[in-house]
């Protein structure tokens, strides 16, 4: 750990502050006077300040604290990440293994940042996790309402063997982890739905890989996306939430945004172009119809026939031959001679 606790004072001391560099030897006496305690399980801690590891606070005693399951590669993340934060924010904003008493945190968090009036976290994750750990952890910071930004320790990054280098194989736990962020929509082309970010930190070369954009190309578990890599004093860092911004994501993004509002422009305009149309069509079906001068209707054509039998020409017929315009009278139809 890197915190601990100035029990007569209630203080906290942060041995990776610039401040404690030359103040070891007084470290050192408050150890020897259990003055310095874990601010999680209360126990007495002595100073490691050697000349080959990262200077950090030990557990005299270690009996059931949350600091007891940390590994080496966490320790170094965090502490690579609480620099490079105080650069960002200033240590007087970047509280480090901020301790809360709640049933969803199975340990500390690692950097918690409070910018003005934004309050955000960064969480190191360095193994799997099982389904319930995941849930707890994710219910814990959306009920605190702090936006939290995931980062995965480089040793778990598995990347494809394929030349295109921005194919990488998910765990569950980095699928659970992943995050819709705004600055997916700067690598999004106009084909495929919009993916998540994952961020992998190498501790000790303090580099930065996060990977854009990455949608499912083969179940259960191969993703595709933009592979973005820089040395983390290059990454900038969200005034609104903390998240990463690669050198050059901001201008692409803000490029991304100038061609998705002119789209949307167009289409508001197409769209209004269409509505006027049909608002006129309708309109045109409203208008009543040009009145026509009416004209009677024409009488019933009737057909006249010479009678075959008395020859005389009538149209009271009671028979008719269309071919030969000839017909039977009334007066003779008694003369027809049935077959």
């Amino acid at each position: 750990m890197y915190r601990v606790l100035h029990k007569p004072s209630g203080q906290d001391i942060i041995i990776l502050d610039e401040r404690w560099r030359n103040q070891i030897k007084y470290l050192r006496g408050l150890d020897k006077q259990d003055e310095l305690v874990c601010p999680a399980c209360q126990q007495p801690v002595r100073v490691r300040a050697g000349k080959v590891k990262r200077w950090h606070f030990a557990h005299k005693h270690l009996q059931n604290c949350p600091f007891e399951q940390e590994s080496p590669e966490l320790l170094k993340s965090r502490a690579v990440l609480y620099h490079w934060l105080v650069k960002k924010f200033g240590a007087e904003s970047v509280a480090l293994e901020k301790f809360l008493v709640w049933q969803s945190f199975h340990r500390p968090i690692d950097c918690w940042v409070e910018n003005q009036s934004k309050t955000f976290a960064y969480w190191i994750l360095d193994r799997r996790l099982p389904p319930e750990d995941r849930n707890l952890l994710a219910k814990g910071f959306r009920e605190i309402g702090v936006p939290a930004n995931w980062v995965f320790t480089s040793d778990l990054l598995r990347e494809d063997d394929a030349l295109t280098n921005n194919r990488l194989h998910l765990t569950t736990t980095e699928r659970a982890f992943m995050s819709d962020s705004e600055f997916n929509k700067a690598w999004q082309t106009h084909f495929e739905q919009l993916g998540g970010s994952l961020h992998y930190l190498d501790p000790d070369q303090e580099v930065l890989t996060t990977f854009r954009n990455l949608n499912l190309v083969h179940l259960p578990q191969l993703y595709a996306g933009t592979r973005l890599q820089h040395p983390l004093s290059e990454v900038l860092a969200s005034t609104q939430n903390g998240e990463f911004i690669h050198p050059g994501e901001l201008e692409r993004y803000q490029k991304r945004q100038i061609e998705i509002d002119q789209q949307k422009r167009e289409a508001e305009e197409r769209l209004g172009l269409v509505q006027e149309f049909l608002k006129q069509a309708a309109a045109t079906k409203k208008m009543p119809r040009l009145q026509r001068k009416s004209e009677p209707a024409p009488k019933y054509f009737e057909r006249t026939g010479t009678c075959k039998f008395c020859g005389r020409v009538t149209s009271d017929w009671v028979t008719f031959y269309g071919e030969t315009q000839e017909c039977v009278c009334r007066k003779c139809k008694d003369k027809i001679i049935p077959e």
